[in-house]
């Protein structure tokens, strides 16, 4: 049930640089042999399992992917292939790094694209610097074609060497003396072991409606370690509590390649969250006697929000309060810059409010967003259930999906089963449509204090 007077945690993420990172796809996550969220698959190993293979091979059947820097460091070889043989690495690059408790090691990247290597030797890079692209230089082997020579395989071949092994082991004729296994480091475990992700979280307790201005607000640091587990360090709270919240009840809501699930927060201890996958997470607070709303999905400012294909499920299971999800940042009904997609199909059990503003900046939704409660709780208040709008200039919603509720009843007076709002200049279009197997008693465009305006183009279908 709603009241009015409510809580809602606020949190704001200031990233630090990674010291580590994956060179292609989505440099946060850990490529695999299958499909992941890091774009780029394993086509080879390392190890003497993997043919005596020293590095990795990463491939997504395409030539052209952006290759980066793993780590920050010095370029100390760059090899041009002119010969345009099958033969060796081809276009190659190698990165010095002084990485903490191992000293200097050298990174690798071969089968570059004739005239993508856009470093030199000597020159210092930092991490994610975009070295050259994926290709077919060298000796390849695979069914894709590259148009840019012709040759097939497209993948960059990725090492770590624990040593300068030189120009040594750059063609097959030209093998490193008395090279072992034991000079090089897996690359992908590499990148694992020495990753992460720092800042600050900005937190505050919102109260009454009231305004961002209005919030007080505290901090805590955190370490986001992509090893044998991701690792939030819940120290520097400052102060450690906030009015009304116990230090104990600050709680991660996280997805690490898989349902999001949450883990406590104490003010001086780190928590290891499940490895794999890229995380996403937010601050919950426990309820508290006179709080309603508990959770609250923070976006930073310029952040991309997108839920890719296949099921993003909530489970709120900390009891009783009503659960929020939102991509604000100021608790004022805004979310400035805020780019992204909302697609592919959503399962969110036991929500009862779902706020996905945007500001000056397009967000499309293509899927199916499925809401469902077992228990048919019966939703009353002054609220909105789903509040769609647009706030600010230039934004764009456009949904081409359905919304499945089920096993609902909502008999609210002022509040909205459905509000769908527009603010300034911005614009709503495309359908969102009701299907069969609601309980629906009330639906409304928009409550009197947001009135539709005359560029509104969304269209609402009630099935009953």
């Amino acid at each position: 049930m709603f009241v009015k007077t409510c809580l809602i945690l606020l949190c704001v993420l200031r990233a630090g640089m990674a010291q580590c990172v994956y060179p292609v796809g989505n440099t946060r996550v850990r490529p695999t042999q299958s499909a992941s969220g890091n774009g780029y698959l394993i086509k080879q190993g390392f190890g003497p399992d993997s043919n005596g293979h020293t590095g990795v091979d990463l491939a997504n059947g395409q030539e052209g992917g952006e290759v980066r820097a793993a780590c920050q460091g010095t370029v100390v070889e760059v090899r041009i292939d002119t010969s345009g043989k099958n033969q060796g690495f081809g276009n190659m690059v190698r990165i010095s790094h002084q990485i903490t408790g191992i000293g200097t090691i050298y990174s690798q990247y071969g089968h570059l694209k004739n005239g993508s290597v856009t470093v030199a030797t000597g020159q210092s890079v930092d991490v994610n610097t975009v070295i050259g692209n994926v290709d077919c230089s060298g000796y390849t082997l695979g069914k894709t074609i590259c148009p840019s020579n012709g040759k097939k395989g497209p993948h960059l071949h990725f090492a770590i060497q624990l040593i300068n092994r030189g120009g040594c082991g750059y063609l097959p004729d030209s093998r490193c003396p008395n090279d072992t296994f034991s000079l090089y480091y897996d690359p992908l475990q590499f990148v694992a072991d020495h990753s992460a992700q720092s800042g600050t979280l900005s937190i505050g307790a919102l109260l009454d409606g009231k305004r961002w201005p209005d919030t007080g607000m505290t901090q805590l640091n955190y370490t986001i370690v992509n090893s044998n587990g991701q690792s939030l360090n819940g120290t520097g709270i400052v102060p450690t509590t906030i009015a009304g919240v116990a230090p104990d009840s600050y709680k991660l809501l996280y997805s690490s390649g898989g349902p999001a699930a949450f883990t406590g927060i104490s003010p001086s201890a780190t928590q290891t969250l499940v490895a794999g996958g890229a995380l996403s997470y937010t601050l919950h607070f426990s309820s508290s006697p006179t709080s309603q709303i508990t959770a609250f999905l923070a976006s930073t400012t310029n952040s991309v929000i997108s839920f890719g294909g296949g099921q993003f499920t909530f489970q709120h299971n900390q009891g009783p309060g009503d659960f929020v999800i939102t991509s604000d940042i100021n608790g004022d009904g805004s979310a400035a810059g805020l780019t992204g997609t909302i697609a592919g199909a959503f399962t969110i059990g036991n929500i009862t409010q779902i706020n996905p503003n945007v500001q000056q900046a397009p967000v499309t939704g293509t899927g199916t967003l499925t809401i469902t409660d077992a228990g048919g709780v019966s939703l009353t208040g002054t609220v909105d259930f789903l509040d769609i709008e647009t706030v600010g200039t230039g934004g764009t919603l456009d949904s081409a999906g359905l919304l499945n509720v089920t096993n609902m009843v909502y008999s609210g007076t002022n509040g909205d089963l459905l509000k769908l709002a527009k603010y300034g200049t911005g614009v709503i279009v495309g359908v969102f449509q009701f299907v069969p197997g609601k309980t629906v008693t009330d639906l409304k465009n928009a409550p009197a204090d947001s009135p539709l305006q005359t560029s509104f183009a969304a269209s609402v279908t009630s099935v009953q």
